[in-house]
C-alpha cells in the first residue's frame, strides 16, 4: 500500500476529489452550446483543435472554481493530514 507520507496524502486528496470535480466539469461542459463543436468541424477542425481552440479557454471559470473548491477542502480537511502523515 502507499506508505505514510505527504504522497499517500496527497493520493488521498486526489481520489477524494475526483467524483466531485468530475461532476463539477461534466455539468459545466453540458452547459456550452453543441452548435460550437458542431460549427468547428463543418469548418475542418479535428477533435483536438476544438478542444484546444474552443472548449479549453470557454472552460477557464470552472477551472477557477474547482481549483479554489479543491484547494478549501484540503485546507478545511485536518483529520486526513494527521491520520495519514505519521505525527504523533
Amino acid at each position: 500500500g502507499i506508505a505514510i507520507s505527504t504522497t499517500g496524502l496527497v493520493f488521498v486528496h486526489v481520489v477524494y476529489g475526483v467524483a466531485f470535480t468530475t461532476l463539477f466539469f461534466r455539468n459545466f461542459y453540458q452547459s456550452i452550446p453543441g452548435e460550437l463543436g458542431k460549427a468547428a468541424r463543418l469548418d475542418g477542425a479535428g477533435f483536438f483543435t476544438i478542444f484546444y481552440r474552443i472548449i479549453l479557454p470557454v472552460s477557464t471559470p470552472i477551472i477557477v472554481v474547482t481549483g479554489i473548491w479543491q484547494f478549501t477542502q484540503i485546507w478545511n480537511d485536518f483529520l486526513f493530514g494527521v491520520a495519514l502523515s505519521g505525527f504523533d
